[in-house]
């Protein structure tokens, strides 16, 4: 029997590839798309998958406290409590989820950010057309500008009568990490509920969740964690409005006493529970919630905070290099608006995907999201990627100007 409270701590320290034994020959910068699993990660999946296949039912049963850890561990990183936090699929779900259970009236409106991740626009979409809601886009350029961000399209936006503000923690695109607390208090004060997709940041900085209302992230970037599982925060203050047209049999209050053998408990008219998981709507995926742990712990034993500014040092060596390679950068002067992603414009002789494309030949993995040049280092990369890397793309670049490459499409 494995018991699921004694699981070790993985060993974890900045810039080292212990943890990541495949990617030592690779320079991997594409945490922003695919943390690939950590051996603690795989690890922790196989011994629950070996538990569950050694004892079954008994397994499952005995897993419930793994999760109650797993939930302690989230709150911890966002700064909220257990009790308001929901496992869920992914990012997606736990913004779907949502934008059925508000409170919507017809007529009520949704303000989005242009150039969102449609993750963070379709659930609104669907709920727009479900419940006869209007969307409303804002730009979000004024808020980039340098030194001096400019609130007011936003608050002239908020003063159309918006119910509900979604943004993203970091712009996918550009990795400008948004003012989500600035942003939180004007909505606030405009009488809206704020939601915040924060898969693009949260392992990569600190965040106070409860200044938000609504908080969804998955595993499998910044949380080094497996694909298929996420979590969704709401501040309790919300609960008791919530509808919970998201349910099903796990919503209920004591939801499976029916099963443990006693007569005559099977009923249908169970109300739905008034705490945070009536969201976890059915059996949860215990090995991927073992892995979440297991990518999570080293984020906390490290602390988000000294990840960000590992992350940022890799950046500051980084930078000036592509700049004077032609590069132009988008990375935020201020260090409040940065991120873990670093994204670039290249020279106009060279095409983003070809850069992409030749640097995976040398093992070095960036990525290319709607024609911006991004990397996204984590806490295992190291400076002493830098060079190697520089190298690779001296060379890339090399080719594609020679014409080695052939097309650059």
């Amino acid at each position: 029997m494995i018991d699921p409270t004694e699981l070790p701590p993985p060993r974890a320290r900045l810039g080292s590839m212990q943890l990541f034994p495949e990617l030592r020959d690779k320079t991997y910068l594409c945490y922003a798309s695919i943390a690939p699993p950590s051996s603690a990660v795989r690890d922790a999946i196989s011994k629950a998958t070996l538990d569950t296949a050694t004892r079954g039912v008994d397994a499952w049963l005995s897993w419930h406290e793994q999760r109650q850890r797993l939930k302690k561990s989230l709150a911890i990183l966002v700064g909220g409590r257990p009790q308001d936090i929901a496992l869920m699929p992914n990012t997606s779900t736990a913004l779907l989820a949502i934008a059925q259970c508000f409170p919507w009236k017809p007529g009520d409106k949704i303000l989005l950010f242009e150039g969102e991740f449609p993750t963070n626009v379709i659930p609104w979409q669907r709920a727009a057309e479900l419940f006869g809601l209007e969307i409303v886009f804002t730009p979000v350029d004024p808020l980039m500008r340098p030194g001096d961000p400019d609130f007011e399209p936003f608050k002239a936006a908020l003063q159309k009568g918006i119910r509900m503000v979604s943004a993203s923690l970091v712009q996918f695109q550009t990795g400008f990490q948004m003012p989500i607390k600035q942003l939180a208090d004007l909505a606030h004060e405009a009488g809206a509920a704020f939601s915040v997709d924060a898969i693009q940041g949260l392992g990569a900085m600190l965040l106070d969740a409860t200044q938000v209302d609504f908080l969804a992230c998955g595993a499998h970037k910044w949380l080094c964690g497996p694909e298929g599982i996420g979590f969704l925060y709401v501040n309790p203050r919300h609960l008791p409005y919530l509808r919970p047209y998201y349910a099903s049999w796990e919503s209920v209050e004591d939801p499976a006493d029916f099963l443990l053998g006693q007569k005559g408990k099977l009923r249908y008219d169970k109300k739905i529970r008034q705490t945070t998981d009536f969201f976890e709507i059915g059996t949860m995926p215990q090995m991927l919630a073992a892995g979440l742990e297991a990518g999570v712990q080293p984020i906390l034993l490290l602390g988000p905070g000294r990840i960000f500014s590992h992350i940022q040092r890799y950046y500051d060596r980084l930078e000036p290099e592509m700049v004077d390679r032609g590069f132009r950068s988008l990375r935020a002067r201020e260090c409040a608006y940065r991120s873990g992603i670093f994204s670039l414009i290249p020279p106009e002789d060279l095409s983003v995907s070809a850069l992409v494309k030749g640097l995976r030949k040398h093992q070095v993995y960036v990525s290319s999201p709607d024609g911006y040049f991004r990397i996204a280092a984590h806490w295992p990369n190291n400076l002493t990627e830098i060079q190697p890397f520089l190298q690779a793309l001296d060379q890339v670049i090399e080719e594609i100007r020679s014409g080695e490459t052939g097309s650059q499409a």
